[in-house]
């Protein structure tokens, strides 16, 4: 049974999408058969993938209505990394899916291909809504992305309630913070200061914080305008960061 690991954190801008991308090739590069899921209204998982997100591809949308089996929306991508293609259609699903029992849509709608699959991996919207709902209803190991930064960790006590919500009301009694990744990490001072804070932030949550950090670079910005995979562009420090953390979730999570 394929084990699902979700990124998250209602602040924008942490790299969640770059690490659910980078992850999900670097499994796929061990020998692993991995599901990326694109739950964000922006769809920018879908982009990095090389899939155009337009009205001609079936998507989580389609899905979510019930005009489409979960076979339909999903797509092979150049990496080897199957895809849930992602939607513009999600940025009203607040509103959209508001009736109880539309937080489980995404666990159902995998329910019966999560065998085929040895990760899933899914990538959630900058909020605490129904998308990051239904990916929280559904995971196995939740992923907190976040900066060495104030603003970055300020939310994380939200988060924290939703994660105890969904154990009370939406029948995953497992569920935690797993860790926390940090990500645009440096070598000054101030970064030290932050990643102290950060170590007495995840032990009150009962979490961690992952021995691999992901320094900052100019790389992943160079493969996005490039659209192409960092692992293209091979010797590259972010890189390295990242294949350590690799090496490290899997120890945690098999």
């Amino acid at each position: 049974m394929g084990k699902i690991i979700t990124f998250a954190n209602q602040k924008g801008g942490v790299g969640k999408t770059t690490t659910a991308h980078i992850v999900s090739i670097g499994l796929k590069k061990k020998g692993y058969k991995v599901l990326a899921c694109d739950l964000d209204p922006q769809a920018n998982l879908s982009s990095v993938f090389g899939v155009p997100v337009d009205g001609d591809m079936v998507s989580i949308y389609e899905l979510f209505e019930g005009d489409c089996e979960m076979t339909d929306a999903i797509t092979s991508t150049e990496s080897g990394v199957d895809l849930l293609v992602g939607s513009l259609m999600l940025s009203g699903a607040d509103r959209k899916y508001s009736a109880t029992g539309d937080e489980y849509k995404l666990k159902e709608a995998l329910e019966p291909i999560k065998d085929d699959y040895d990760f899933i991996i899914i990538d959630t919207p900058p909020a605490l809504g129904v998308m990051s709902l239904n990916a929280l209803a559904t995971t196995d190991f939740l992923v907190v992305v976040m900066t060495p930064d104030y603003f970055s960790g300020k939310g994380l006590d939200q988060l924290q309630g939703t994660v105890e919500t969904t154990k009370k009301y939406l029948s995953n009694p497992d569920l935690k913070i797993n860790g926390l990744l940090l990500t645009r990490c440096d070598r000054t001072n101030l970064s030290s200061i932050i990643n102290d804070d950060m170590e007495a932030m995840a032990k009150s949550l009962n979490s961690k914080i992952f021995k691999a950090k992901i320094r900052q670079g100019v790389a992943i910005r160079e493969s996005q305008y490039l659209e192409s995979s960092i692992y293209d562009m091979k010797d590259t420090a972010v890189l390295d960061d990242y294949k350590a953390f690799i090496k490290e979730l899997l120890k945690e999570v098999k």
